[in-house]
């Protein structure tokens, strides 16, 4: 998150800290709620990312939510989703520049299965294209 959007975060909810730091040199510090939008698909080592990641997780009522873009998110198939229709095409610019930018970038799932220490949900949408996983401690 860039200064301007934790500003407007913290503006819209008062009850909520926002940071922006290397989530990767955290020592001592754990969260409730961890969310990760297209994070471990451009990040060199997902493994250890994601390894990390869980290991912020205060307990087992913590969770952390991760929204990845999958193999299917590529510019072709956000096309067909817009179905040649400029107006869907405009509905879903912001879909297609996400698609334009992570296309064969894709996270794989089996570093999930690595971690014996958690419970996860997949939960995908608009095709597929997108996976939503709810991960918590066990």
């Amino acid at each position: 998150m860039n200064n301007s959007s934790l500003k407007i975060a913290s503006f819209l909810n008062k009850n909520i800290a926002y940071i922006n730091e290397n989530f990767l040199e955290f020592e001592n510090k754990s969260f409730d709620v961890i969310s990760a939008t297209s994070l471990l698909s451009v990040l060199p080592n997902k493994q250890i990312a994601f390894n990390k990641l869980v290991s912020l997780l205060k307990n087992k009522n913590s969770v952390l939510i991760i929204i990845e873009p999958t193999s299917k998110l590529t510019v072709q198939n956000v096309l067909k989703l817009c179905n040649k229709n400029i107006f869907n095409f405009y509905r879903y610019k912001a879909f297609f520049l996400w698609a334009k930018a992570r296309e064969n970038k894709a996270m794989n799932i089996n570093i999930l299965e690595n971690n014996k220490n958690i419970k996860y949900t997949h939960t995908y949408m608009y095709n597929d294209m997108v996976r939503i996983t709810k991960i918590s401690l066990l």
